[in-house]
């Protein structure tokens, strides 16, 4: 790892753990990273407050920071604002994934989309979050969406159980869609580019 990646950290949304884990064992990434919650997007204010306090603490220590996350409030950029820290491209956590061209082709078929942590606490996001119970869960979701698309990132097994249970809750087909972790690779290392560029 050269000299002044050493004087970087990644913070991540949660979302992106088990997969940035994945590629530091495969030594893709030789980053640390730290992460926040990523039930954290349903609380803007939260989120925000908590991102100020982690770049901050990255720059007192004489580091500079990656933010792993899409456009999740309307200050993200507040953070951006000096040579210390960068976010990588990408709208959303599923652009970030699958690139802009997949991601909006996907998005104008109607999909809705969910990936692996999520669909773990789909209860937590559907119910408790979105405010959707099961009489007004199908009625929403297909008015917004024709389909389910579940992002499997192959670091963990999709859980058929899960995902049976979602479809059903919702009256949506899931089609599950096996990505490579290719085009996050390059969307963090392309963030890391354009921050040492500022050097």
């Amino acid at each position: 790892m050269p000299e002044r990646d050493s004087k970087i950290t990644l913070i991540a949304c949660s979302i992106f753990k088990k997969e940035i884990e994945t590629l530091q064992k495969e030594d893709k990434i030789k980053i640390p990273a730290v992460y926040l919650d990523s039930m954290q997007h349903m609380f803007p204010e939260r989120l925000n407050e908590n991102l100020k306090k982690a770049v901050a603490e990255q720059t007192s220590h004489g580091r500079k920071s990656v933010l792993i996350y899409g456009e999740c409030h309307a200050f993200m950029d507040a953070y951006i604002a000096n040579p210390c820290a960068v976010r990588v491209g990408g709208m959303n956590c599923i652009e970030i994934f699958l690139g802009r061209d997949s991601y909006r082709a996907l998005r104008n078929e109607g999909a809705f989309f969910l990936i692996p942590e999520w669909a773990v606490r789909w209860k937590d996001i559907f119910q408790k979050e979105l405010g959707l119970n099961e009489r007004n869960a199908k009625d929403f979701m297909k008015e917004m969406h024709t389909k389910i698309v579940y992002l499997d990132t192959g670091v963990s097994a999709a859980n058929g159980k899960i995902i049976s249970e979602i479809s059903e809750y919702t009256g949506l087909a899931v089609e599950i869609k096996k990505i490579s972790l290719d085009v996050f690779l390059k969307t963090l290392e392309d963030a890391v580019k354009r921050l040492n560029a500022y050097e």
